[in-house]
Parts: C-alpha cells; sequence; structure tokens
C-alpha cells in the first residue's frame, strides 16, 4: 500500500509540474469580451494635410543676387522682399527721369513765359482797341498788334503741348524703369513660409533659375474615399480623423466640400475637410485615417476591429485558440460588427473571449492565455 502511495504521488507531482512547464510556455495575449451594444457604419478613406498653396520661386532675369531675405522656415507675408538681383545703372537712369519729370510738372504747374508774354500782349491789345475806337491808334498797326497776339497764342499752345508730351513720356518712362525694377526683385506672393532655399547673396542666377519653395500657411485637410463609398458622404457631415502622428487620439471634422471627379489614375473622390475644434498644430505633410458615418445598428453584436484577422477572429475557449470565419457587418475606426449566423462556429456569443493582439502568430488549436482588461470592455 505505501509503495501505491508513493506512486499516485509520484504522479500526481510529475502531472503538476508538466502543467506548470506547459503554463509557463503558453503564451499571455490580450483578449476582450464580446460585446453588445450600437454600432455607426463608417465610410473610411484616408487624409493628408497640406498646403493650400504651394509655389516654386524662379528668377526672373539673369542676374547676380545682391540681397536674400531666405531662409529655410522663415515665416513670410505677402509682398515681402525675399531677393533682389544687382539691377545695374537702371535706379541711377530711373532717378534721371524722375528729377525731370518733377522740374516739368512744376513747370506745367505755373505760367509759362510764353504764357506770360501772350498775357501781355493781350492787355495791350486791349488798351490799342480802345485807343483804336476814339480815333488815336492806326488800323494798320493794331493790326500788325492782332497778328502778333496769335503768333503768341500759337507758341505759348505749342510751349505748353510739349511740355504736356514730355510729361507723359516721362510717366511711361519711370513706369517701364519700374516694371524692370521689378523684373530684379522677387516679392512674396502671399502669407507663407519657406520650406526651401536655392539661392544665396552672391550667387550669380541666369532667367528661370529655381530660388525658393514657398507654402501658404493656410492649410487644408483632403480625404480620399473610394467611389464605391463616396455616395455616402455628404457636406456638413461630420468626420471622426486619427492622424498617425497622434495615436489613440481621434479629432472630430466637418466636410466642407466634396468634389465633383474622381482621380483617373486611383478612381478616389476628394472629400475637403475642416477640424472642427483645431487643438492640434497641424502642419503640412500630415496623414492618417478618416471615417465618416453613414448608418448605425442597435443593440449588436461586436468587437473591437483590431480582433478582426482577413474576416476572421481569434477565440479562446478553454484555453485554446479557435479561429472562426465571421462575417463583419458595419466597421468603423475602432469597432467591427459580426453579423449572426445559423452556424456557432462563424459567429460569435456575447461574452465570449476574443484576441486582440498578434494573431498572425496563433493557429487553430494552439494553447494560450488571456489577460483581459479590469472592465472587460471597449467601450
Amino acid at each position: 500500500m505505501k509503495r501505491s502511495l508513493w506512486l499516485g504521488l509520484a504522479t500526481l507531482a510529475a502531472g503538476t509540474a508538466v502543467w506548470g512547464i506547459a503554463r509557463a510556455f503558453t503564451p499571455v495575449v490580450a483578449g476582450i469580451h464580446v460585446s453588445r451594444g450600437d454600432v455607426i457604419y463608417v465610410v473610411s478613406g484616408s487624409v493628408t494635410v497640406s498646403a493650400s498653396m504651394e509655389s516654386q520661386l524662379n528668377s526672373p532675369q539673369d542676374g547676380t543676387v545682391k540681397i536674400s531675405n531666405l531662409a529655410e522656415g522663415k515665416a513670410v507675408q505677402a509682398g515681402d522682399v525675399l531677393l533682389k538681383l544687382d539691377p545695374g545703372d537702371l535706379p541711377i537712369r530711373r532717378a534721371q527721369d524722375n528729377d525731370t519729370l518733377e522740374d516739368v510738372e512744376k513747370n506745367l504747374a505755373d505760367k509759362l513765359p510764353s504764357e506770360i508774354q501772350l498775357e501781355i500782349m493781350q492787355s495791350d491789345l486791349a488798351k490799342n482797341k480802345a485807343l483804336l475806337d476814339k480815333g488815336f491808334y492806326q488800323p494798320a498797326k493794331y493790326e500788325d498788334d492782332q497778328n502778333a497776339e496769335r503768333a503768341q497764342e500759337i507758341t505759348a499752345r505749342q510751349e505748353r503741348s510739349s511740355l504736356e508730351t514730355q510729361d507723359k513720356t516721362l510717366k511711361e518712362s519711370l513706369q517701364m524703369d519700374d516694371y524692370q525694377l521689378s523684373l530684379f526683385e522677387i516679392d512674396a506672393p502671399y502669407d507663407g513660409i519657406i520650406t526651401t532655399v536655392s539661392a544665396h547673396a552672391g550667387d550669380q542666377l541666369s532667367k528661370g533659375a529655381p530660388v525658393a519653395n514657398l507654402i501658404s500657411r493656410d492649410l487644408r485637410i483632403e480625404a480620399q474615399v473610394d467611389q464605391d463609398d463616396i455616395a455616402a458622404v455628404q457636406e456638413n457631415e461630420r468626420a471622426d480623423i486619427q492622424f498617425f502622428a497622434y495615436p489613440g487620439k481621434s479629432f472630430t471634422a466637418k466636410v466642407t466640400r466634396v468634389l465633383p471627379s474622381s482621380d483617373k489614375l486611383t478612381q478616389r473622390f476628394t472629400v475637403m475637410l475642416e477640424l472642427v475644434d483645431p487643438a492640434i498644430n497641424l502642419v503640412a505633410g500630415l496623414t492618417g485615417e478618416v471615417g465618416f458615418t453613414a448608418g448605425k445598428h442597435d443593440n449588436t453584436l461586436w468587437i473591437p476591429r483590431r480582433a478582426l484577422y482577413n474576416n476572421s477572429v481569434f477565440v479562446a475557449t478553454n484555453g485554446r485558440v479557435e479561429i472562426r470565419a465571421v462575417k463583419p457587418g458595419y466597421e468603423t475606426l475602432t469597432q467591427a460588427e459580426i453579423l449572426p449566423s445559423s452556424d456557432p462556429h462563424a459567429t460569435v456569443s456575447e461574452g465570449e473571449v476574443v484576441l486582440t493582439e498578434d494573431l498572425d502568430l496563433f493557429h487553430n488549436g494552439d494553447r494560450v492565455r488571456v489577460n483581459l482588461p479590469v472592465d472587460s470592455t471597449n467601450k
């Protein structure tokens, strides 16, 4: 009897050891209970943040860079001078034209010498006419005076006309000078940020050479949606964005516009979005995912979307993995509805435990230990 007792104890110890070893080597993985609740149907798409405007600035002329106000990352305002090329003697010529114009306009503002002389002759002619009417002035002499006054009037008119023509020519010349000078200067076309700089003070540039790249400070959020889903997206509709740069965070946006045509290559439609509460610092280049609410199912079975793998779920039953091919219903960025089935091995039941990570590492029948969250939910 003692021998049987010792044999039983040895068998029990061996079994316990084997169980302990098996447990020690059984992988532990996160899981969660299948829940029942409301699931909102969401149309998904990719999202990108980009500048509303982007420009490559090029040299408008051949020349040497005289002044450069370019720096990568620098914020500029529309009209700011970004770069100046050496214009040669053009500024000197313009200054001379401007000085001459000022003199001409000063003369035009006053009475010309010929006009002053004309006024004197007209005054004398009026006096002589009074004398002529009284018989104290010779008619032939008065006729000569009239001819002289008419000639002086023509001279005065021609002198003013000549100055007016010179005034017009100088103004046109100054406009041309200003235009020529503008070709030696690059101004910011809009408020923005300089992203790259290709030219520096002292560089010799050829016409059309790249100088810098500029992006606007106004950003736009664009979503790309498959043509099969675009009918479910409407203007002013809510959208939920998850940027890859902010994992675990969701941002509420609204649809501002749905472009009426698709991309010829991808056959996807562009949807313009706007953050409802822009609590983050958006920068050009951010990417992520977006979901648009398109329907709702009440009191349905759902699991975390990450628990769905190639339309299959990995159910933990009695310490073993059971892979079930299921039929998903609505899917959101975080949830997946599982539709009921007459085959219990093609669906899940409320309260069952499904794996939520490392799904590609498990096979049907593998041992597993599940680490459940405290509340066993994922709401």
